[in-house]
């Protein structure tokens, strides 16, 4: 009996009332709305436009004929106007393996700004901090550079706080 009077209500919505006008149609079995009246409102929190997030941080490579020693992530966050600096010779190795003499040392590294991003008005610089001396070895938002023994400093030139992800390889250089 219930299938019966399901399948009786769905004809008669399907068929319509009876009334062809342009407020209802066979295909709308909703409420109808004259053309004077309007639904309230629902508010809703709008999805961000203009969110996006930073694309997968690439891995360093090496030379083929340097022999991968270690790997490993840094996620840092600098100030405006300030650095982070760190020695690679003192990040762990794989297990059982030392790290080389600095004249064999190799270190490669890939940084991608994370936050804010996009990231185009950072001024992010890498200084390679070497025998009392120090020089720019990259800059930018992202990319890629490959240094021996030393400092690496991170520099956050610009006004606002800004968060970097790194990937790093030690390697050692043969013959060295």
């Amino acid at each position: 009996m219930a299938l019966a009077a399901a399948f009786l209500l769905l004809l008669l919505a399907a068929c319509g009332s009876g009334d062809d006008s342009a407020t209802h149609s066979p295909a709308f079995s909703g409420p109808t709305f004259a053309a004077n009246q309007t639904k309230a409102a629902t508010p809703t929190e709008a999805p961000p436009t203009d969110v996006r997030t930073a694309p997968p941080l690439a891995s360093p490579q090496l030379d083929s004929v340097v022999q991968k020693l270690g790997e490993g992530a840094l996620d840092i966050t600098i100030g405006p106007g300030e650095s982070y600096g760190f020695d690679p010779l003192s990040l762990p190795v794989d297990s059982g393996k030392q790290p080389p003499p600095c004249a064999a040392f190799v270190f490669a590294f890939t940084w991608q700004v994370t936050d804010p991003y996009p990231a185009e008005s950072m001024d992010v610089r890498w200084r390679l901090n070497r025998m009392g001396g120090t020089v720019e070895i990259a800059h930018g938002p992202s990319g890629e550079q490959t240094v021996g023994c030393g400092l690496v400093e991170a520099v956050n030139s610009g006004d606002a706080s800004v968060s970097l992800s790194v990937r790093y390889l030690i390697g050692t250089a043969p013959g060295s």
